[in-house]
């Protein structure tokens, strides 16, 4: 399935962009990156292109697939780049060109001027449906950290521990680390992040968490963390809810980030626009 997401191909990917090759697999598609399919010259007319995982569903990305000749399929991507930088579905050349089948959340759904009733949900949250999170088990329960991929270096393991976290952990993995990496994440007691997709994986897998920002350290696309909270149910309005340490995050958690609801994954899964069965024929229920 030629499908578009950041660094695509490569061996070392960001957390989230894993999910594209964990998810696709269990429902049936393999993915094909498409900066290695462009690049080869192997992209043929009309050929489907699918956007997931990221917050890239702007009109420079758009526009880039559309002139290689895809049809862009969206199934929860979102836009973290801001109104200006969304894609107007209201013009024939994107009605014409993309196909909207499921967005991260109602402020990628507003902002692209769009009226469909589709799932608005990161495809993140399906991850307990295909990796059970008792196939995720690691020795330890730690409190970790995992700042976003552009913070990683800004963070010392000193840091790390005078925020209370036991390690500061680095989301661009190799594929043969993913899997360990769940577990640990999965296992921890708590966590603090400001990368997205661990939030979102957290999240899914029940375990405790804060958006967390240590100083010197900048949120990456604020509009993307809006979306996803406004999917869970949270008021856009409020300001998002930034904590600076474990003492902070975990009065959070108590007192808010328990009660968020994630919707029913059902309606996405069943909005996926191509093959859904797996390998195995077998499929836990989301």
């Amino acid at each position: 399935m030629l499908t578009w997401y950041w660094m695509g191909g490569q061996s070392v990917l960001n957390f989230g962009e894993h999910f594209v090759e964990l998810l696709l697999p269990r429902l049936g598609c393999q993915p094909r990156s498409f900066d290695v399919a462009m690049a080869a010259g192997e992209i043929r007319p009309g050929e489907p292109c699918l956007l997931m995982i990221g917050s890239e569903f702007h009109h420079g990305l758009v526009d880039g697939l559309a002139c290689s000749g895809c049809h862009v399929h969206v199934w929860g991507q979102g836009n973290g780049r801001g109104a200006d930088r969304a894609v107007d579905m209201r013009l024939p050349k994107y009605r014409d060109n993309v196909t909207i089948h499921a967005l991260r959340g109602p402020l990628t759904k507003r902002i692209s001027h769009f009226d469909g009733d589709v799932p608005l949900l990161d495809p993140g949250f399906l991850m307990p449906a295909f990796y059970p999170s008792w196939h995720l088990v690691a020795e330890e329960s730690e409190v970790l950290y995992l700042p976003h991929h552009a913070n990683f270096a800004k963070v010392s393991k000193e840091t790390a521990k005078r925020i209370g976290a036991t390690d500061c952990l680095n989301v661009m993995l190799h594929r043969d680390e993913v899997l360990d990496f769940m577990a640990r994440v999965a296992s921890a007691q708590f966590v603090l992040a400001n990368t997205l997709h661990g939030l979102i994986f957290c999240l899914a897998y029940c375990v405790p968490c804060a958006l967390c920002l240590t100083e010197g350290e900048e949120l990456n696309m604020p509009d993307k963390w809006r979306d996803v909270f406004e999917s869970l149910g949270r008021d856009p309005a409020t300001p998002l809810p930034i904590v600076h340490n474990l003492d902070e995050g975990e009065r959070w958690w108590e007192t808010e980030g328990r009660s968020l609801v994630i919707p029913d994954s059902g309606p996405l899964l069943r909005a996926f626009p191509f093959s859904t069965h797996t390998p195995s024929g077998e499929m836990c229920e989301p």
